[in-house]
This record gives C-alpha cells, structure tokens and sequence, in this order.
C-alpha cells in the first residue's frame, strides 16, 4: 500500500513533467496581468493632461499674455516628451518674420515658462506641473490635423531635426 506523501508525489512530477503556458515566462512579468490595461489607463490620463494643458496655455497665451509676440502663438500640440513630467509644446505664430525671430520668441517663451507652470499649477490637479519645452511651428507645414511635419528650431532659429 502507497502512503499519501508518494500519491502526491506521483501526482506532481506527472504535472511538472507536462509544458504549459506559461513555462519559460519570467513569474514577475506574469503577476501583472493587468498591465495592460493599466497602461492604457495611464496613456489615457497622459493624453488627458495634454489636452488640458494645451487648452490652459492657449487661453493663457491669447488672454493673459502682455507680450505682443506671445499673444500671437497658437498651441498646435501638446506631447509628452518623454513622459508626463516633461511635455512637449508645438507652437505656431502666424505672422510671417517669426522664424527669422525665433531665437527672439524663444527667449520670450523661456522667461515666461515659471510663470506659465504657476498658471497651469493653478489649473490644473497634479502633485508636480510639468515641465514645458517650446518648438516652433511654421504655418505652410502643417496639415489639416495640425500635426505632419512640424520641424524642430534651436535658440539660433535653424531647423534641427523633424519631429
């Protein structure tokens, strides 16, 4: 007669000897099964801080702004870059010598940045408001949407890259 210990004994190595569906998977990985849908969650609530920053300093910009060439920008996006804690401003001016001054418009925007924060600090719910990085638009590159082609200026007013 087999003792019970031996029966399960038995019963493991038939089960351990079989491949299953998650052999060869690390476990922590498989512990976070829901994952995925907490990426989700966290790409929509990033996207939902965009839109609300975008809203916040375009109305900021066109309302509140004392500079003539501030007032004059348009936010065309609002990106991550990489995460949420830095995000990535496109703006669009549509007067013509804008790219000629960018370097000029970018200081602007770089000494208006605190104040800018406080006013998206003041609007919107987050332990840490986000840093903002400023891109230049120009008008004729954009397409309906807004956002094909938009180049990428340095403080001398040279295209650096397309993003």
């Amino acid at each position: 007669m087999k003792s019970r210990s031996n029966s399960r004994n038995e019963k493991w190595k038939v089960f351990c000897q079989q491949l299953g569906e998650g052999d060869g998977v690390d476990p922590r990985t498989m512990s976070r099964g829901s994952s995925g849908s907490r990426h989700r969650e966290q790409d929509r609530k990033t996207q939902q801080l965009c839109q609300q920053v975008a809203h916040v300093l375009e109305s900021v910009l066109t309302g509140e702004a004392r500079d003539a060439d501030l007032q004059g920008l348009n936010v065309v996006s609002v990106v991550p870059a990489p995460h949420a804690g830095r995000l990535l401003v496109t703006v669009q001016s549509w007067s013509e010598d804008a790219v000629n001054r960018w370097s000029e418009i970018s200081e602007k925007l770089h000494r208006a940045t605190p104040w800018l924060r406080s006013e998206l600090a003041a609007s919107i719910s987050r332990r840490k408001t986000p840093d903002l990085v400023f891109q230049l638009a120009w008008p004729q590159l954009l397409n309906e949407s807004g956002r094909d082609r938009v180049p990428t200026y340095g403080d001398s007013g040279e295209e650096v890259c397309d993003a």
